[in-house]
């Protein structure tokens, strides 16, 4: 069984008077290109000018960057957190094994398990996630810009997560991965 193509290039979602031309559907260009009129996260944001487009890509570098800093202030918090809740476990471990006296260290056998993860502190831990999930909104917004092919965004976010990187990628203690 044959079926039947549509004959014009928009498919039958497209109609031939005037009045439906609300209803036709802009296609993205799915190859890189430099040309203007992209959409750039909501429908009123289309920079088809020159002066425009400039604009959109410096604003991506600078949101590039920014989430670089984000990066590096939630790891150097990270780091922080991290060292107040070994030292608050330790105290309590020395505590408990009555080392904390400044005296001499009685010995108190007892079964301890190693920790594989830190306690959860919801003061530590919630604005943790809150600043891990602003991260990855923006991470996402530069995703978004990346997706339309436009090739100035393209390299104004990955400058900007260069430039990003050059200034805050020594800050706060350094971890393995990313």
């Amino acid at each position: 069984m044959d079926m039947p193509m549509p004959t014009d290039s928009m498919g039958s979602m497209s109609g031939s008077d005037s009045s439906s031309s609300s209803s036709v559907m802009m296609m993205m260009v799915p190859y890189l290109h430099f040309t203007g009129g992209d959409f750039l996260f909501f429908k009123e944001w289309k920079p088809t000018s020159a002066g425009a487009l400039a604009a959109a890509s410096i604003g991506l570098a600078l949101l590039s960057i920014f989430e670089r800093w984000l990066f590096s202030f939630r790891r150097t918090l990270d780091g922080r957190w991290q060292d107040r809740t070994l030292a608050s476990t330790t105290a309590h471990a020395n505590k408990i094994k009555g080392c904390d006296t400044g005296g001499a260290a009685k010995e108190i056998s007892f079964n301890s398990s190693i920790r594989t993860a830190m306690p959860f502190i919801p003061s530590r831990d919630i604005p943790r996630a809150a600043l891990y999930t602003f991260q990855m909104l923006v991470m996402y917004l530069l995703m978004l810009a990346i997706m339309t092919f436009q090739g100035a965004f393209f390299i104004s976010i990955v400058v900007g997560l260069g430039i990003g990187e050059v200034i805050f990628g020594r800050v706060g203690p350094i971890t393995e991965g990313h």
